[in-house]
């Protein structure tokens, strides 16, 4: 079923935190909402973000990739009004493409079926924090 939720084994709940599973994988994250946020601003975002991933895999030839690594490195999407999405990996250097855009979708299912909005979420591949993310004010600078 779209956005239904991991098994309860695998995380704490706690009763501000949405968790949502991309179906088919080991990929989920856990969601925190900061702000509801009407029209469709954050669903281009979302579906920019995974058309750039889907794109970035086809284009590489060699299929899946480990994402950048490092202090500050982040990977960025910016839409209208000043928001954006800035998603970034753990230390553990296990974030690829593929994980990202299974957390994006999962994100955005999960949202179709809660609401749309500013928020924080942290990316997880079975039970190991692997990345994470922030939708709201792109307040960062391009290249970081």
């Amino acid at each position: 079923t779209r956005g239904r939720k991991p098994d309860k084994s695998l995380h704490r709940r706690t009763t501000n935190v949405n968790q949502w599973l991309c179906d088919g994988t080991r990929t989920w994250v856990s969601v925190t909402f900061i702000r509801a946020v009407g029209g469709n601003i954050i669903p281009s975002i979302l579906a920019d973000a995974l058309g750039d991933i889907e794109e970035r895999i086809r284009r590489k030839g060699t299929g899946d990739a480990l994402i950048a690594q490092g202090l500050g490195v982040a990977v960025n999407w910016y839409g209208l009004q000043g928001l954006g999405l800035r998603t970034w990996s753990n230390a553990n250097h296990r974030l690829t493409w593929t994980i990202l855009g299974q957390a994006l979708v999962a994100l955005s299912e999960g949202m179709v079926d809660s609401q749309f909005g500013e928020a924080v979420f942290t990316i997880w591949e079975n039970r190991e924090v692997v990345g994470y993310g922030r939708i709201g004010p792109a307040t960062w600078r391009v290249g970081n």
